[in-house]
């Protein structure tokens, strides 16, 4: 035993050495176990085979000395049958095996003495994915049969795996999606940089088309020390294989306003036009029979949606879409554009954004020979989504708002196009070496590339025009107060791009000895990222009006960014991480019935990159003596994840499994939060900004449709002396959980399978963002609340005294650990497989979550957005943004066939759930460090709080003040029970939403030959209930109409000196309506978006096989 484990480790790490590439694998296949017996006990030299019957591919070995056997790297699926045969006993067979992902099912035979008459023993049975040896912690499978039998029009992984009792989107257990590792057939698709939950998210694309897909796992709590690089889940995919029968489909879906709702409770929706249409083919079969086969998925999907509905001013014209900028002057800066500078806008009206995606999947398996499989798989998506120029930025007008509406009609032109597109390839080879030994190898290729580009074409800078009126008869301007329109280079999108490869690999080793299953694996995963991000690296003229803007008269305002690199290119943040993993595991099958899985993982962290320097922050000092160095990266280290996982059956017979595990799983960060650093270390980028009311005769305020105009020449770029910072601490570790899991299942009568299973996780190593530029002291104010109040927001020199050598910090966003944060949840599940036809699954989970940081792309949101009773700085621990307390998932399908050519599915899924929480804050900065993030103060009773009016015109009395935010506090559900406490972040949760949708298949076929003809009409309709009556399946929202983040109720207006000469905070109580002094008197208000409508898809299919 000792030489065969000594073997089996100089293998690996031989492959470890030549193999320096590495990456995270996740589970794409199955396996048996078992023992051949007789009535004297075990039989060794037993031939054992089990064959997948569409491919014909046999997978076979022989039982080992003490009549154990084990044959790995199944595809999942089936049927297959299964045979033991030996000399002088009847052949056993079972027949009708169905595997699913990572199940590895348990096979024993038990073979009887016939030396007269030979024959053979036959058995139907199939696998389940619920009661098998293999399963430890929470997981849930989602079959092909559910895939073609629930209601989805979205057509994602995401429709499906919110069947996941535990799921919240594509959070599950309570934790960050972003926290997930979501691989297909192996290849990795995370979107790992981190700007979106998915691969293709920036552009409403699904990455992989829903007919390509095969089996889908969420993985919670896997206790296989394979499976890593996540604290989240880990979700599985697996892709359809060819068979030896020839097998495809071309279908087509489409949606309309005749298949959309346009009613959510009192509120009547306008009806705007729009395209949607989706058609696809996939096609597989042998290219030899039982030796090589294929399978082919290609899939396109177009939309078209008006950019808005409003139009701009013309005589005779009103109406509620009639916006007030003028069509006349629209018209005269697009002919001025036009014949002046040969730049065409666009449209101001009438226009639509578009959205496409195409996407290509391809599957190849070779059958090499009886121990050797080969499987290569490729992914192909081309995707963009058309987008309206954002509102950020906006300067010199005091309206912030780029969008079409009452006060603006931008040109089509201001928008971008963002573009989601990747090439992935992997390959995957499954030996079995002997009755002993085998092994599964992995290698795959992850090309990446989003970049944004011009809606306008023609690269000018982005120019916002005011709504101030030039008056000819006095030659006086009103200010403007409003952005009339826009064109130009969108300011987000000059050099935005995200470049990402991703080179992995996984080698798994097994050996089977006795009762033990040891593997000894490596996995890794080098990345490497190129990303571009420069706010008005095209600039940005603000004009007070248009009249200012057609007779060349100076901007109110330029701006502009430039490179501050020696050669002035374009300064792009370049970041190398790679994770370097080796495990060890022993599957021990204590007995018949016991199974024990125990392992340890080690995963090393490493940031082969070199930043650029910025001499001047070391020597500064921040917050608690902090000192801190952009070029220095977290130290590379390894992280030990011990586990521990088993699987009981209590009787020996299938009908009661206790499972369950423990131990420590580590995963990665959104690689933006590491890229920060690259990007905000003061050293690539130069600005600066010119106002017309310091130097009016600027010639830079002059527009100039070069963007290169006012740019330093090549290499007289100078940095900044005033620019944020964003450092990771040193000796930062990636998050790392601590996770247990138990489960009891039962067999109940009618092939009910009922689970009551529970998940705690503790954080071991989370991540929470701090800002450094605060002063040390504060103060605290009088009053209940004792609300605290920095000394200064910023103790670096304001950005007009900076220099190189002192500059201005406008923020140093710090990154590092807290060992605080939990979640957990409980299940109740009923399910019953597909028998007959039919499919049930209901479960109810209770959930609770606990962090520090929610999470977000940027540092500075990261942490403006965590919302704080006093010290923003400290790791306040407080419910996660995916706490959702009480959830119910229940689905249900049926198919009947009838006349021997027709056929009907019904499917349905029923979800009630809490619709998010929000944390209620109090505006106007009452702690003093910078941010809107101040969690409100609930008063008791009148005398806990000052209240006073918010403005000049606000003529309530303090009285009246108290009437109305205490008749508030009343009707919440929340803050009527905290009173005398601050509300906690997230502590408002949303009432629960209850939705139901229903999936109709109707079928017609006909049989030619050994080839079936179908012809498939299909309708699946979201939210069924909102069909019915407009009342039902409306989702309410917080009084800000949103689902989480914060929602605000007072205002803080100033210390003024109490009774007592203590300086005491003051506070407003906002209007809800000012203009019609309506207050806050409702906590939620209906959400009118299409998530609260119902709406259709209709799919016509034809089917071969």
């Amino acid at each position: 035993m000792r030489k065969h484990l000594l073997l089996l480790l100089l293998l690996t790490g031989f492959t470890f050495l030549i193999n320096r590439n590495a990456a995270a694998q996740g589970v794409t296949t199955a396996s048996i176990n078992g023992i051949v017996t007789d009535a004297k006990g075990a039989i060794p030299g037993a031939t054992v085979t089990i064959t997948h019957v569409p491919t014909g591919t046999v997978y076979a070995t022989v039982s080992r000395s003490d009549g154990r056997f084990n044959i790995p790297n199944l595809r999942v699926g089936g049927p297959y049958t299964f045979k033991v045969s030996f000399i002088g006993y009847k052949t056993y067979q079972q027949d009708n095996i169905t595997l699913s992902i990572g199940q590895d099912q348990k096979l024993s035979a038990a073979l009887e003495d016939n030396t007269a008459t030979l024959g053979e023993v036959k058995i139907t049975a199939s696998g389940s994915k619920v009661i098998n040896s293999s399963r430890t912690g929470a997981r849930e499978t989602i079959s092909r049969q559910q895939i073609e039998s629930l209601p989805t029009i979205n057509r994602s992984l995401s429709d499906f795996t919110k069947l996941t009792p535990s799921a919240n989107g594509l959070s599950f257990g309570g934790r960050s999606s972003g926290y997930n590792n979501i691989t297909v057939d192996g290849a990795l698709f995370n979107n790992s940089f981190g700007l979106s939950g998915t691969l293709g998210g920036q552009t409403s694309s699904q990455p992989i088309s829903l007919d390509a897909i095969d089996q889908i796992q969420v993985d919670i709590a896997p206790y296989d020390v394979r499976q890593g690089n996540f604290t989240g889940a880990g979700v599985n995919t697996v892709v359809k294989s060819g068979t030896n029968e020839f097998k495809g489909t071309v279908y087509d879906y489409i949606r309309s306003t005749g298949l959309t709702g346009y009613h959510a409770g009192v509120t009547d929706i306008v009806k705007t036009p729009f395209n949607y249409h989706q058609d696809g083919l996939s096609i597989g079969g042998p290219i030899i029979k039982n030796k090589l086969f294929f399978f082919l998925s290609g899939e396109q999907e177009r939309i078209s949606n008006p950019a808005t509905a409003y139009v701009a001013a013309t005589p005779g014209v009103s109406g509620a879409t009639v916006s007030q900028a003028d069509a006349a002057t629209l018209n005269s800066i697009s002919d001025y554009l036009k014949s002046k500078y040969s730049y065409d806008p666009g449209a101001y009206q009438g226009y639509s954004y578009t959205t496409h995606s195409d996407k290509i999947t391809v599957k190849l398996d070779w059958n090499i020979n009886k121990n050797n499989t080969l499987s290569a798989k490729y992914f192909y998506l081309k995707s963009y989504k058309d987008q309206p120029a954002s509102n950020s930025g906006i300067t010199g007008i005091s309206n912030t708002t780029r969008a079409p509406g009452v006060t603006t009609l931008p040109f089509y032109g201001s928008g971008y196009r963002i573009n989601n597109n990747f090439n992935i390839g992997i390959i995957e080879l499954d030996t079995r070496i002997s009755n002993s030994f085998s092994n599964r190898l992995t290698a795959g290729y992850s090309a990446l590339r989003d970049y944004r580009a011009s809606l306008g074409g023609a690269a000018i800078p982005m120019v916002d025009i005011g709504n101030g009126v030039y008056d000819p008869s006095t030659g006086k301007e009103t200010t403007a107060s409003a952005v009339t329109t826009s064109f130009g280079y969108e300011l987000f999108t000059a050099g935005n791009l995200l470049s990402t490869n991703i080179l992995q690999f996984s080698d798994d080793l097994t050996y089977y000895a006795g009762k033990h299953e040891v593997t000894v694996g490596i996995t890794g995963q080098a990345q490497r990222y190129t990303n571009g991000f420069a706010p008005n690296y095209n600039g940005l003229y603000t004009y007070n009006s248009a009249y200012d803007f057609l007779n060349g008269l100076p901007a109110t305002q330029y701006s502009t960014r430039n490179s501050a690199l020696p050669d002035g290119s374009f300064p792009y943040a370049k970041i190398n991480a790679s994770i370097y993993s080796a495990y060890i595991q022993d599957k021990w099958h204590v007995t018949d019935n016991l199974r024990v899985t125990y392992g340890l993982r080690a995963d090393y962290d490493v940031f082969p990159t070199t930043l650029q320097q910025n001499a001047n922050v070391p020597p500064l000092t921040f917050q608690g003596g902090t000192h801190v160095d952009p070029s220095v990266l977290p130290k590379n280290r390894v992280q030990l994840s011990p586990r521990l996982g088993f699987n009981y059956d209590v009787f020996g017979d299938g009908t009661t499994q206790l499972r369950g595990g423990t131990g420590l799983f580590a995963g990665t960060v959104p690689f933006v939060w590491v890229s920060n650093q690259a990007s905000n270390n003061g050293v690539l980028f130069g600005s600066y900004t010119v106002n017309k009311s310091a130097t009016p005769n600027d010639p830079r305020l002059i527009f100039n449709p070069d963007v290169n105009a006012n740019r330093p020449a090549a290499g007289a770029g100078v940095a900044n002396t005033s620019y944020e910072l964003d450092v990771a601490n040193p000796k930062l570790k990636y998050p790392k959980i601590w996770r247990s899991n138990l489960a009891i299942d039962q067999r109940l009568p009618g092939g009910i399978i009922a689970t009551i299973e529970g998940s705690y996780t503790k954080d071991v190593n989370a991540i929470y963002h701090q800002n450094l530029v605060l002063s040390d002291g504060y103060s605290t104010l009088a009053g209940p609340e004792g609300q605290i109040r920095y000394d200064s927001k910023n103790t670096t020199p304001a950005a007009a005294a900076a220099t190189a050598a002192n500059p201005s910090i406008t923020g140093l966003y710090y990154m590092t650990n807290t060992s605080k944060g939990y979640s957990y949840f409980v299940t109740a599940q009923l399910q019953k497989s597909f028998s007959n036809g039919l499919y049930a699954n209901v479960a109810y989970t209770h959930t609770g979550s606990k962090d520090v940081n929610d999470g977000g792309s940027t540092a500075s949101t990261i942490w403006s957005t965590r919302y704080v009773a006093g010290n923003p700085n400290a790791d306040n621990l407080s419910n996660s943004s995916y706490v959702q307390p009480n959830r119910v998932i229940a689905s249900f399908s049926y198919k009947h066939e009838y006349f021997k050519h027709a056929a009907t599915t019904i499917g349905l899924i029923f979800e009630a759930a809490n619709n998010g929480a929000v944390s209620y804050i109090t505006s106007g900065d009452p702690n003093g460090d910078g941010a809107t993030n101040d969690l409100m103060f609930i008063p008791k009773n009148k005398g806990d709080i000052i209240l006073v009016p918010n403005d000049a015109k606000d003529l309530r009395t303090a009285d009246q003040l108290w009437s109305q935010l205490n008749n508030f506090i009343n009707q919440d559900p929340y803050l009527s029970k905290h009173r005398g406490e601050y509300a906690q972040r997230n502590g408002a949760i949303l009432p629960t939403f209850k939705r139901a949708d229903l999936h109709i298949a109707q079928d017609f076929f006909v049989t030619a030959g050994k080839v079936k003809n179908t012809i498939e009409i299909s309708l699946d309709i979201i939210n069924i209930g909102n069909l019915l009556n407009r009342n039902w399946g409306v989702y309410q929202n917080s009084f800000t109409g949103f689902s989480n983040g914060s929602s605000t109720v007072t205002k803080y207006i100033g210390a003024v000196t109490n009774a007592a000469g203590q300086k005491q905070a003051t506070y407003s109580f906002p209007y809800l309506d000012a203009t019609n002094l309506v207050p806050l008197q409702s906590s939620y208000k209906a959400d009118i978006s299409q998530a609260s409508r119902w709406q259709a898809q209709l799919g016509l299919r034809y089917i071969f096989n």
